[in-house]
């Protein structure tokens, strides 16, 4: 496929990352002109919210990091960009959400964002041009580039993998992988992108479709089941229960969800974690995100707890219409979580006996909570004296305080030893 590439544009303005949808008479003038395909579904528009309150964190985060000085965003499948419904997709959030930032910062202390690649590809030459009308309208902001690109997929991952080897140490990048499909998805290039170092991935995994067929694929030499078979015989060895056809104990699309998460850590390589979309009563849809950082893992669990309150695992249809009397309900659900929380906790201290706040702060993202809810749990367990806090440096330690957070994590400073009673 030849490369088509376009010179770099960029524009002012701001969009709601909860309502994601175009909103000037210009816009929707726009949109009744451009190539719209579709509408975009209350699944799809839990990916594109959670996809771009991410972004903004880590564009504003990176930022103001004096050791970083270029980001990259990679949208590998950028799509259609501009909807039926006046919502916009992945690559025009992206930039949206850039501009957002860099009138954050001019406000905030006079400086603006650093300078940033957005790398928006598509083999379907409509879309590249749908997104490239919509935005070359726009006025340019300094420093930030839009590069379109009309690729395969695999040969744009590998341009974007050719670029990430070229970077400066101090360049950043994240990947958004939202596939027509798997068959692109493979081992091998998800560890060499995350093997630089420098890269974060955000993938969409259609995984009920892939939950239903994988026995079938196993049994069947079918050309139609390969792409998927590839993925489960890529991933999964063939003891893992993904690859053991049980016909009386079954595993759930959740299993599923949560054993394809797994797999993407690369035996703990890396961090990872999902977030399932709940598209209609019996299919589910599921992004997963791997980081080399424990920060971005902390950074996406808070963003899967802002949407979803009672357990932050999931969308789910019946979400959108919550009442005050279904708020009740989030509450009981979340005290139901934090008690397995607090089992976690316990069971590790009846192991260990003593266990640091450094552990701790692991033990709470690695159970997708945040250290929040950690510090909550051992608050009520000092409290009714099932356990005790000291500072391992012998100074007075204020009851309630166990310095759970990322800054004592990274430095190893303000240590506390937590033990039963």
């Amino acid at each position: 496929m030849k490369e088509n590439i376009v010179s770099s544009q960029s524009l002012f303005g701001d969009i709601s990352t909860s309502n994601l949808i175009v909103t000037t008479k210009k816009q929707r003038r726009k949109k009744k002109t451009s190539n719209a395909k579709k509408v975009v579904f209350p699944h799809s528009r839990a990916k594109l919210s959670l996809y771009a309150n991410y972004l903004e964190k880590y564009l504003a985060i990176m930022s103001v990091a004096p050791k970083i000085s270029k980001i990259h965003i990679f949208d590998i499948f950028c799509g259609t960009g501009i909807y039926n419904d006046g919502r916009v997709g992945s690559p025009i959030l992206a930039y949206e959400n850039i501009l957002k930032v860099n009138t954050f910062l001019r406000g905030f202390n006079n400086t603006k964002i650093k300078d940033t690649i957005l790398y928006v590809n598509d083999i379907n030459k409509n879309n590249i041009h749908n997104v490239k009308q919509y935005l070359d309208e726009k006025e340019r902001v300094e420093g930030v580039n839009i590069e379109y690109n009309n690729l395969d997929a695999q040969d744009m991952i590998e341009r974007a993998l050719s670029i990430i080897k070229t970077q400066d140490y101090n360049e950043r990048n994240i990947m958004f992988l939202d596939p027509y499909g798997y068959s692109q998805i493979k081992k091998e290039t998800i560890e060499k992108i995350m093997n630089t170092k420098k890269t974060e991935i955000i993938l969409f995994l259609p995984a009920s479709h892939m939950h239903r067929f994988k026995d079938v694929v196993q049994e069947e030499e079918k050309q139609a089941y390969l792409s998927l078979r590839n993925f489960l015989y890529d991933f999964f060895p063939e003891s893992h229960p993904i690859r053991t056809i049980n016909k009386v104990k079954k595993i759930s699309t959740r299993e599923f969800i949560s054993h394809v998460c797994d797999a993407l850590s690369m035996s703990s390589k890396f961090h990872s974690t999902s977030f399932y979309l709940q598209r209609d009563q019996s299919n589910y849809y599921a992004l997963f995100f791997i980081t080399n950082n424990i920060l971005g893992l902390e950074r996406i669990i808070d963003i899967k707890w802002d949407i979803d309150r009672k357990k932050g695992e999931g969308f789910r249809l019946n979400d959108m219409n919550q009442s005050l009397f279904d708020m009740i309900g989030v509450n009981i659900e979340l005290e139901h979580e934090l008690l397995k929380l607090e089992n976690i906790v316990l069971d590790r201290l009846k192991i260990k006996k003593t266990v640091e706040n450094i552990e701790l702060y692991l033990i709470a993202l690695k159970n997708n909570f945040r250290p929040t809810h950690l510090v909550k749990v051992l608050r009520k367990l000092q409290n009714i004296s099932f356990i005790k806090a000291e500072r391992t440096d012998g100074k007075k330690l204020n009851k309630g305080t166990f310095y759970i957070n990322y800054d004592n994590y990274s430095t190893k400073k303000d240590v506390v030893v937590v033990s039963l009673i």
